[in-house]
């Protein structure tokens, strides 16, 4: 592969990411550097697999990520792997050029999946699910989501955090009795 093929710019911004679970896909392709958008995207979870990522008029922020030079025979193994509404687009970035991107569906993110636009980091965000330990995230989301309310919001565990625990021995416990989540 030469300068003169047809090697294109490609802004990432999820899982496709060096040391991320799907960045095999970009074998062959030449990492350039890590950039941000311009703050004119939203950034959603879809399912927790994976983001998504679309412009807005409005409410936008930037989005961090990494540049690629890519090769058609890399983009098709990479547009082969992308979950179904992912598509190449055009996207902008802070120092002004536009390059191309993988893009989500605006009408497929907002009111289905969640808003993690805040993190402006898909790996940010990650790292906050995992700052809790599954054992807890079940705990917090049985409490959060029972019918008792327990719990509140937490942007550490994205989760919640339990109020009071109803503890085997009977015993209702309350946040400050010395519990620690």
């Amino acid at each position: 592969m030469t300068e003169t093929d047809d090697a294109f710019l490609l802004f990432v911004n999820g899982t496709l990411m060096r040391g991320l679970e799907l960045h095999g896909n970009l074998r062959g392709a030449q990492f350039l550097e890590t950039t941000v958008t311009a703050p004119v995207y939203r950034l959603y979870s879809i399912e927790g697999a994976h983001p998504g990522m679309f412009e807005v008029p409005e409410g936008g922020v930037a989005i961090a990520g990494e540049l690629y030079r890519v090769w058609p025979e890399v983009w098709r193994r990479v547009e082969a792997s992308e979950p179904p509404g992912l598509y190449r687009g055009p996207v902008r970035l802070a120092d002004g050029r536009i390059v191309d991107g993988i893009l989500f569906p605006r009408e497929l993110a907002e009111g289905k999946h969640e808003d993690i636009s805040n993190y402006g980091d898909w790996r940010a965000w990650g790292r906050s699910r995992s700052a809790c330990s599954p054992a807890i995230q079940d705990l917090v989301n049985f409490h959060v989501n029972s019918t008792s309310g327990f719990g509140t919001l937490h942007p550490r565990c994205q989760k919640g955090v339990v109020l009071g625990v109803l503890m085997a021995d009977g015993g209702d416990h309350r946040q400050g009795d010395g519990i620690r989540l």
